[in-house]
């Protein structure tokens, strides 16, 4: 039975719908005024991704503590480097160079676990196009990060070997080496840094889809304590799950 036009309506004006419009369509013609319904596949894939990304967050912060417990094996380098006397634990610093490959893998699969959140929602929501951007930015920053500082370890180790205990002369390192990589960490410090308020950006939007103040405060906590930001997203996001669950996705027919 075809639905009446509503009183008081122009003559020819379309009749009323209660069809939903279907996702294709609206992305090929956004003046249809389609709203996405929260709660469907692709929010609850998009929630198991966050969900799991603050879990390896929290891994990640225990590793972190395990790092700086482990630094005074740096003491070695700094003595080398003075020239004053001092031996290598080599269990030691194997143990740190795990310890920060484990850590910078765990950021890197971190941040991706967001992006591929961003990405699930951004078809629907186009409030995480610019996240989904912005994380693969921080993915890439933080690998440039990566190969800049093993670099520079590598001509530092290098200087070292070459001064044989003694202080380090000009003619142990390359300067213009050394300047490189460091303009190289500078830059991929600000494109980290850039690619990381964008992550931030989206986990705040997710909030404001889900209406969970738990994503917005978690967000500004991993700028100050990552721990906590990390477990109140968890939190949130196991919570808009179990939450979501219970909303039927299938259209409705007036």
């Amino acid at each position: 039975m075809v639905p009446a036009p509503p009183p008081n309506s122009p003559a020819g004006s379309p009749l009323p719908s209660t069809f939903a419009v279907p996702p294709a369509y609206a992305r090929a013609y956004p003046a249809a005024g389609w709203t996405p319904q929260v709660g469907g596949p692709a929010d609850q894939k998009a929630l198991r991704y966050v969900g799991i990304a603050a879990l390896v967050g929290i891994i990640g912060f225990v590793l972190s503590l395990a790092v700086s417990a482990a630094t005074p094996a740096f003491s070695y380098v700094g003595q080398a480097a003075s020239g004053s006397s001092g031996s290598a634990n080599g269990t030691e610093l194997a143990v740190l160079a795990v310890l920060l490959v484990a850590s910078i893998a765990l950021a890197l699969v971190e941040l991706w676990l967001y992006r591929e959140a961003f990405r699930e929602l951004s078809p629907y929501d186009a409030g995480f196009s610019t996240p989904r951007t912005l994380a693969l930015l921080a993915i890439i920053g933080l690998a440039l990060l990566v190969v800049g500082f093993a670099g520079l370890f590598a001509v530092i180790d290098q200087a070292i070997n070459c001064a044989g205990g003694s202080s380090i002369s000009s003619s142990c390192i390359n300067l213009g080496e050394v300047l490189g990589l460091l303009g190289l960490i500078g830059v991929s410090a600000i494109i980290a840094l850039v690619g990381f308020i964008g992550v931030l950006i989206g986990i705040w939007r997710l909030g404001t889809r889900y209406n969970e103040g738990l994503f917005k405060a978690g967000a500004i906590l991993l700028i100050f304590i990552g721990f906590v930001g990390a477990i109140l997203i968890l939190i949130a996001a196991r919570s808009v799950r179990s939450r979501l669950s219970t909303i039927p996705t299938h259209p409705t027919f007036g």
